[in-house]
């Protein structure tokens, strides 16, 4: 039982919070929308991860002093959550009534005065707003509304104004190394309508490239950012997000990911492991050994069977894994369930595994593997890793590919918008 001092200060608390929380509900930034109504800006936020509570300040500080026995009797709460890749601002809204009650909003996309936004209807009529692009500068951000018949405009506080940052442009092309793959981007051309644009982005090795996929992210010198990811194969032109043109160098952040077929698999049958070849580009990547094991025992060294046996345990286990400075290993597998096993030197990215099923150029299923467990050795200042995976393979699946996913690290290109 708590004393009475006890509630005396959980009183005092509350009516502390509660009118701290009147204080704040009042400050409220409140807009005239139409002859019935007005909206409310509930919070604004800038970064990459924002979240709103129709819990009012008093109530949302005395959850997180309160035991949560009674916690839960100040009632349900609706929480809104949001991410970004890149510091985005995220403004909510309500469109309240003249009795003072929230109403579903009437308003079309939003807009700002340098870059359209998007809007999402959440819950209790609560409108989330999201802009990428938007006049980071100045301290009051402005913002359109338009129920269709009318344009109604108002400014936000923009919580952090930022200073424009110094780049130069270079001219096309332009080349830059990544790891152990030359990322070269051209001069971007016309497609379509005026304001569409396609670049050639191109990879290449000593080795002959794989398929690739690309991100790329345009930013200005205030940090407006468009994003756009397409598979494509390496010589193919990619669109060109476009970000609102403020005099501004654009800075392309290209991220390429690089798919590297190991072959053309059956699904191992029990007490037998298959190793697969694997190509010099896979090597460059860090590639030592791949290796597909049915169910069963087995002790592998540099890839080749040494042992293998049927399985009847329920686990599966993997230990003992051993490699020495040339690069000689060893592991043990126990497993009633085919496994993937990759064993890799870590370099600048980490290469992983999956399986698909190759239909044709492009279709067929992608199976999404699971990793079962990594076993990290250190040599000198060399770092070997076994990876372990289910590849989780459906039954009846046919013409199965192993392939090899390698994530490079993303490199920038300085431009003059086209």
């Amino acid at each position: 039982m708590h004393r009475p001092g006890f509630w005396l200060v959980a009183g005092f608390i509350t009516l502390t919070l509660f009118a701290a929380g009147v204080l704040w509900t009042s400050k409220q930034q409140t807009v005239p929308f139409t002859a019935t109504s007005h909206l409310r800006v509930l919070k604004v936020s800038l970064g990459t991860n924002h979240s709103y509570s129709t819990d009012p300040l008093w109530k949302r500080q005395l959850r997180k002093v309160l035991p949560t026995s009674l916690a839960t009797r100040l009632g349900s709460v609706d929480e809104f959550y949001a991410t970004t890749p890149y510091p985005t601002l995220v403004v909510w809204l309500e469109e309240r009534d003249l009795h003072g009650r929230r109403i579903a909003p009437r308003f079309d996309v939003p807009s700002v005065l340098m870059k359209d936004g998007h809007s999402a209807r959440t819950k209790n009529n609560i409108v989330q707003l999201t802009f990428a692009s938007f006049a980071r500068d100045e301290k009051e951000i402005p913002i359109v509304l338009t129920d269709r018949t009318n344009i109604f405009r108002f400014t936000v506080r923009n919580p952090k104004p930022v200073a424009r940052a110094h780049w130069t442009a270079t001219s096309l092309p332009q080349t830059q190394t990544v790891d152990v793959t030359r990322v070269t981007f051209s001069q971007p051309r016309r497609f379509g309508a005026p304001s569409e644009f396609l670049a050639g982005i191109r990879a290449r090795g000593e080795d002959p490239a794989g398929w690739m996929t690309w991100r790329i992210t345009t930013f200005d010198d205030l940090g407006n950012w468009a994003s756009f990811r397409n598979g494509a194969f390496s010589s193919s032109p990619v669109p060109l997000p476009l970000v609102p043109r403020t005099n501004s160098v654009w800075r392309l952040q290209v991220e390429g990911t690089e798919y590297i077929s190991a072959g053309f698999v059956d699904p191992p049958s029990t007490g037998r492991a298959v190793e697969l070849p694997v190509k010099a580009r896979a090597q460059a990547h860090g590639i030592r050994s791949i290796v597909f094991a049915g169910a069963g025992e087995h002790m592998i060294t540099n890839g080749i069977t040494a042992s293998s046996r049927p399985f009847n345990g329920a686990h599966i286990r993997v230990r003992d894994f051993t490699i020495t400075a040339g690069g000689e290993w060893s592991l043990y597998i126990e497993t009633p369930i085919p496994l993937l096993l990759g064993v890799i030197e870590r370099g600048a990215n980490f290469p992983k595994l999956r399986v698909r099923e190759r239909l044709s150029r492009d279709d067929g299923r992608v199976f999404v593997a699971t990793v079962v467990t990594n076993l990290l050795r250190t040599i000198g200042q060399r770092e070997f890793v076994a990876t372990v995976y289910d590849p989780r393979v459906t039954p009846f699946a046919s013409n199965l590919e192993v392939e090899i996913v390698c994530a490079l690290p993303a490199t920038d290109f300085f431009i003059s918008p086209p």
